[in-house]
């Protein structure tokens, strides 16, 4: 009688078994659900970075700190460049050109004794488009090249335009005036010189 159990009132209830509502089948299935759910959550979020990302690298690239001029430090703190005076012409109103280009124009024509806006302009834009000509590239990743012709009367003060867009090479640093090319057709002369020893040359071909 050792070894029986009385049942009575010490005797523990045994625990009911819980019986299984899904079988093995669903609940893999559920699963498998859930993670093709959150593979897919996964999935259209790193799709979503990457379309903002590219999004990103084809905006352009905007600076936004001041860069220093080579030609005069800080010059992004210079006043507004002058402005055509009231009655100008259209043609005049061209030669006012805004920002730095303005000023240096500004400066061309003050600094010579035969004064003319439109030989400033010139003056100005090529030594400044010859100063820029090798920092900037084109949507195709090509160098600017730039061919200034400048034509005008005899004595009306094209040396002196030519002189200051020198003037601007040589403020960047010693030896940038001689990117500046081309200056040997000064006169109708030189023209015709040139024209004679092309014909001289296609000739003895």
């Amino acid at each position: 009688m050792g070894d029986c159990v009385r049942e009575g009132k010490g005797a523990k209830p045994e625990p009911e078994v819980a019986t299984p509502t899904k079988t093995y089948a669903e609940i893999k299935a559920e699963i498998a659900a859930k993670r093709a759910k959150a593979a897919t959550a996964i999935s259209e979020a790193s799709a979503k970075a990457d379309a903002e990302l590219a999004a990103e690298v084809a905006k352009p690239t905007v600076i936004t700190k001041p860069v220093l001029s080579p030609l005069l430090p800080g010059f992004e703190k210079l006043p507004e460049a002058p402005k055509p005076p009231s009655g100008a012409t259209e043609l005049e109103r061209l030669t006012y050109p805004p920002g730095l280009l303005g000023h240096a124009t500004n400066h061309a024509f003050h600094s010579t004794d035969l004064p003319d806006r439109q030989l400033a302009l010139w003056g100005a834009k090529a030594g400044l488009g010859k100063i820029l000509d090798r920092k900037l590239i084109t949507p195709k990743n090509g160098s600017t090249v730039a061919y200034d012709l400048l034509l005008a009367a005899t004595g009306a003060g094209k040396e002196a335009a030519i002189q200051f867009a020198l003037l601007l090479l040589r403020s960047v640093g010693p030896g940038y005036e001689k990117l500046f090319r081309g200056r040997m057709l000064a006169s109708v002369q030189a023209i015709e010189d040139l024209i004679r020893l092309a014909e001289l040359l296609h000739r003895d071909r």
